[in-house]
């Protein structure tokens, strides 16, 4: 799978669904990601540019975590 700025956080934890366990170390805002609903939500239309916004981290951090 090809990663960057613009992928989904949706297609990211579907390739990958040990970051759910990953992403809430590296901000508490990420936490939120545990629940299946907020999950649903807010994963289907975040890309990883806006989670590292949210999150409150830069951009290559997250992406090389």
């Amino acid at each position: 799978m090809n990663v960057d700025p613009d992928t989904s956080l949706h297609e990211l934890l579907q390739a990958y669904p040990g970051l759910l366990d990953v992403l809430p170390r590296l901000s508490p805002r990420f936490a939120l990601l545990r629940n299946p609903i907020a999950r649903a939500t807010i994963a289907r239309t975040a890309t990883l540019r806006r989670v590292a916004e949210t999150g409150g981290m830069p951009l290559d951090e997250l992406l090389r975590a």
